[in-house]
């Protein structure tokens, strides 16, 4: 026993005196500034030991080092390169975009089927898949997509109505159903109604994939924000019995429509008139099921947690700043006068207080706090003469430019003004969907999403704290995603 210890003790020296001297180095070698690592976790150790979120670790890296234009850090044992300089970030994400094409390595769709969806494809796969999933998410095909919108938000109304007598409400909750059961409808073709039956299968599978546990936080972060660190350690994206779920939802979903020659107006009818074009491409490889079903499966997992969560940040926002609240009702009670109590896709566009609300909360509470790149391509910094070579790693620290007063005066307040100015705005950072052709494709539909949901509830409740309301928001820190711990429980008061 004591021999086994004393080789333990041996192995465990001599790894801390390799990841020392060779990768923790590694920046010290190419003559860039970095920050002193620790043994295996490099500068993420708060983030292992839950002690900070990511978005608050993200945050306090960047006020720790922003006087630099760039600093070397480990996300535990991968060298990464965190860029401070606002221009050097824009440069990366879009003027030299050509540069850092990718996030990560090719994914192993073998292993991990719904890993081969567009937010984590790269090269020709990902430039390819772009370009055919853009149609989709025009102002005309949302435009398609809006009754199903606002029959769902109906819904939740009329599900409100029934428990609004209740003295506390989980917003994140209720937001979450009713953003399921629209991203069913118009990427599944299936019909949820989660907002009613929240144990529906396709909700309880749903939540198992991306609920705020330890083991899903380490899937997301090491397939979203450091796929190279995966190479080695293999952790799919999506448990098994939620990824097998979801290809035998599209599988049984294609085969009906095939049979029975049915077309619906959504997102996997666009998947199947992809997998038809490419049967008629002599040589060509026809789209499987396994590559439908990563599609759909990243528009669910992406625009609901984002959505959803950001719906519930705004409530939140609002009912701690009431007057802020009341400036929106007024609007939307306006419109309704206007357009004799109806909402339609082009006047919902005059909600313009609503949209500025909607931009502060993601400024504020920006769902993914760091935007990472893999270089494709050698890349020379014009302003440092400092060359970030093919295969390294570098990413925009999003937390820390939408927290820093530098560009946000006052920037742990709620302003929705200062989306006031657009052209202002072109000046400062500003990346809640991401930016430059790798930004989220979703976007539109997602902030459509929230609109409808929003101005529904707004124009028949009122929102506001109660005692299990905390005055201040603490994030999760076992998710990669901006998540509010336990929650965000508010009172709802018919207006």
């Amino acid at each position: 026993m004591i021999i086994l210890l004393i080789l333990f003790a041996i192995i465990i020296a001599l790894s801390d005196y390799l990841l020392k001297f060779s990768v923790y180095r590694y920046w010290t070698r190419r003559n860039i500034k970095q920050l002193p690592p620790t043994f295996l976790v490099g500068n993420f150790g708060k983030l292992a030991l839950q002690q900070l979120s990511l978005s608050e670790l993200i945050r306090k890296l960047y006020n720790d080092t922003k006087n630099e234009a760039l600093i070397g850090v480990y996300m535990f044992y991968q060298p990464t390169l965190q860029i401070n300089d606002v221009k050097i970030a824009k440069n990366i994400l879009q003027t030299d975009f050509k540069h850092f094409e990718d996030r990560g390595p090719n994914v192993d769709v073998e292993r991990d089927p719904l890993a081969g969806n567009l937010f984590m494809l790269s090269g020709d796969a990902w430039k390819n898949m772009r370009s055919d999933l853009t149609p989709s998410f025009t102002p005309g095909k949302l435009k398609v997509m809006f009754p199903t919108i606002l029959q769902t938000a109906n819904k939740l109304l009329e599900h409100i109505d029934s428990i609004s007598h209740e003295s506390s409400i989980e917003i994140r909750d209720m937001s979450a159903r009713f953003v399921t059961d629209i991203i069913a409808s118009v990427s599944f073709g299936i019909e949820v109604n989660s907002i009613e039956n929240p144990n529906h299968i396709f909700r309880v599978m749903g939540r198992k994939a991306i609920d705020s546990n330890l083991m899903n936080g380490i899937r997301i972060f090491l397939n979203a924000l450091a796929p190279k660190l995966n190479e080695y350690i293999k952790v799919n994206f999506v448990n098994k019995e939620s990824s097998d779920f979801m290809i035998d939802v599209v599988r049984k979903t294609v085969e009906y429509r095939d049979k029975n020659n049915e077309e619906r107006k959504d997102f996997l009818q666009l998947l199947l008139q992809m997998r038809d074009a490419s049967r008629n491409v002599e040589n060509g490889k026809e789209m499987s099921i396994n590559e439908m079903a990563a599609q759909a499966a990243i528009i669910y997992f992406a625009g609901f947690e984002t959505t959803s969560t950001t719906m519930a940040f705004c409530l939140y926002e609002l009912a701690k700043n009431k007057e802020i609240q009341r400036k929106v009702q007024l609007e939307i009670d306006q419109l309704l006068v206007d357009e004799h109590n109806e909402v339609t896709f082009d006047t919902l566009a005059k909600l313009t207080y609503l949209e500025k609300c909607f931009d502060e909360t993601l400024r504020k509470y920006p769902p993914v706090p760091m935007l990472n790149r893999l270089c494709t391509e050698s890349y020379t910094i014009p302003e440092l003469k400092i060359t970030i070579q093919k295969g390294e790693t570098v990413y925009i620290p999003v937390s820390g430019f939408h927290h820093d007063p530098k560009f946000y005066p006052n920037p742990n307040e709620f302003i929705p003004e200062r989306f006031d100015n657009i052209d202002e705005m072109k000046n400062v950072p500003y990346y809640p969907f991401g930016e430059g052709p790798r930004n989220c494709i979703g976007l539109r539909l997602g902030k459509l999403n929230a609109k409808v949901g929003l101005a529904f509830l707004l124009s028949k409740y009122n929102f506001e704290f109660n005692e299990k309301t905390p005055a201040e928001l603490k994030p999760d820190p076992k998710v990669v995603n901006l998540i509010p711990l336990n929650g965000i429980h508010l009172k709802i008061i018919k207006r």
